[in-house]
C-alpha cells in the first residue's frame, strides 16, 4: 500500500509538482491538499496520512505555526518543511516547531528521497537536513 501524504502549499502549481513527483512511480498517494495553513491543520486532524509536506509562507497560518499544531495533534507523523527560505536559521527555528526536515524548494528533486528516508527511519529524530 502506498504511503499517504498531506501537502500544504498556497500555490496550486507547487502542489501539483509535488504530487507528480511523489505519485509518479506509485510509491506514494497524496491523500490531502491544503491551500493555506488553517486548512492544513484541519486536514491533518481528519485525514489519514503518513507524512506532511508544508510550505513556510502560507495564508492564515505559516508553516511553523502549522507544524506546531500538527506535531501536537499527531506527534508520530513526520513533517517536512518545503520552502524557498533555507539556511541554518530557518532549520533551527523549524526544529522548535516540530519539523523533522527542511528541504529548500531549489532542491525539490531531493524531496522524494527525504520522504523515503523519513518513513523508513525507525525513529524520526527531528533533525533538519541541509541540501
Amino acid at each position: 500500500m502506498p504511503a499517504k501524504v498531506l501537502i500544504a502549499d498556497d500555490h496550486a502549481s507547487v502542489r501539483h509538482s509535488i504530487r507528480s513527483l511523489l505519485e509518479g512511480d506509485g510509491g506514494y498517494q497524496v491523500c490531502c491538499e491544503a491551500k493555506d495553513g488553517l486548512e492544513a491543520v484541519r486536514l491533518a486532524k481528519s485525514c489519514e496520512h503518513d507524512v506532511v509536506i508544508i510550505d513556510l509562507l502560507m495564508p492564515n497560518l505559516n508553516g511553523f505555526q502549522v507544524a506546531k499544531q500538527i506535531s501536537s495533534s499527531v506527534p508520530d507523523v513526520p513533517i517536512v518543511l518545503h520552502t524557498l527560505y533555507g539556511g541554518q536559521a530557518v532549520e533551527r527555528e523549524a526544529k522548535k516547531f516540530g519539523v523533522d526536515v527542511v528541504v529548500p524548494k531549489v532542491s525539490s528533486t531531493n524531496l522524494k528521497k527525504v520522504v523515503e528516508n523519513l518513513l523508513s527511519s525507525a525513529d524520526c529524530s527531528r533533525t533538519a537536513v541541509p541540501f
